[in-house]
């Protein structure tokens, strides 16, 4: 069965890589709770170049970075340091200056006025604060177009002080939310992200080549983000990274890691917070993290 599993799978991975709309390199990970019953790799780590992907190859994972940052902030949860639904602004002041925009004057310039309510954990945890990503939100890229929001890649204080697309708690908006979390976290421990991450999560769970920061090892296995074109053909961009020592160490996005150490995250939620290194959340809180935290709200579609 195992045999048949990866001869299938490595037919799949070969099959995406040489496809003509297909892409550079792609690995896949299946795993259970014991551990992973299926690795594979194909391709290239760049365009036509001549490195082979491998299943230890770093990518810069982005939003696959706010479900360690999550955790990060349920492990203050339990520890009763953090209140979910107390005002956010208790663990980070800055949070509570954000303003509702309320569209465009006449001139062009946006109209704000103070939230009806505070922004709460929870409502960051479940994109419901009111932040977006100007990628996504037509309100936003006009700030950034027009009035100079920075992008989140920036990893700065500024790109995450934005307003806000509704009163908290309204709607669902996909967004800097889990960025704010980070700061939550850093705000109750006194500590920067990726040292509560180091300490609390990736040493528990020997994520080596997970981090902001890559080290020597991760930068040599680094894999070239690549974007389609307005034909739709593939381009390399090489010269891309994430800020490497940035100002906020962004929770939404800001994370390097490998297929394999993520599989071990993963493997940590199938076994209801516990890894080889010791508990990292109690099964409560998994299952509590696991239940519809939305209620009758919907999520949305996310044009581009």
């Amino acid at each position: 069965m195992v045999g048949d599993l990866k001869t299938a799978a490595d037919a799949i991975l070969k099959a995406v890589v040489n496809s003509a709309d297909g892409v550079p390199g792609v690995v896949a990970i299946a795993t259970d709770r014991r551990g992973n019953i299926y690795d594979g790799a194909a391709g290239k780590r760049v365009l036509a170049g001549p490195t082979d992907m491998t299943v230890d190859s770093v990518f810069a994972i982005f939003s696959m970075t706010k479900a360690i940052t999550a955790t990060a902030c349920l492990q203050l949860l339990e520890e009763g340091r953090l209140d979910l639904d107390a005002p956010a602004r208790q663990y980070v002041p800055e949070i509570g200056k954000l303003q509702v925009i309320e569209g465009f004057d006449s001139a062009g310039s946006p109209k704000f006025r103070p939230p009806r309510r505070d922004i709460t954990t929870r409502m960051l945890l479940l994109h419901t604060a009111g932040l977006g990503y100007d990628f996504f939100n037509e309100t936003y890229a006009r700030l950034a177009r027009q009035h100079g929001q920075p992008s989140v890649i920036t990893a700065s204080y500024a790109s995450i002080r934005t307003p806000l697309l509704f009163d908290p708690g309204d709607d669902w908006e996909y967004g800097s939310n889990l960025d704010w979390v980070g700061q939550v976290v850093e705000g109750i421990t006194g500590k920067r992200l990726a040292a509560v991450m180091t300490e609390r999560i990736l040493q528990p769970l020997g994520m080596e080549d997970t981090g902001f920061a890559m080290t020597a090892s991760m930068a040599s296995r680094l894999v070239t983000l690549h974007q389609r074109d307005d034909a739709g053909r593939l381009l390399p961009l090489p010269d891309f990274r994430l800020p490497q020592n940035p100002e906020v160490q962004m929770g939404g996005h800001g994370l390097y890691s490998t297929a394999v150490d993520y599989a071990k995250f993963i493997r940590m939620w199938l076994n209801d917070g516990m890894s080889p290194g010791g508990r990292v959340l109690k099964a409560e809180t998994v299952e509590m993290a696991e239940r519809n935290g939305l209620g009758d709200r919907k999520i949305k579609k996310l044009p581009g």
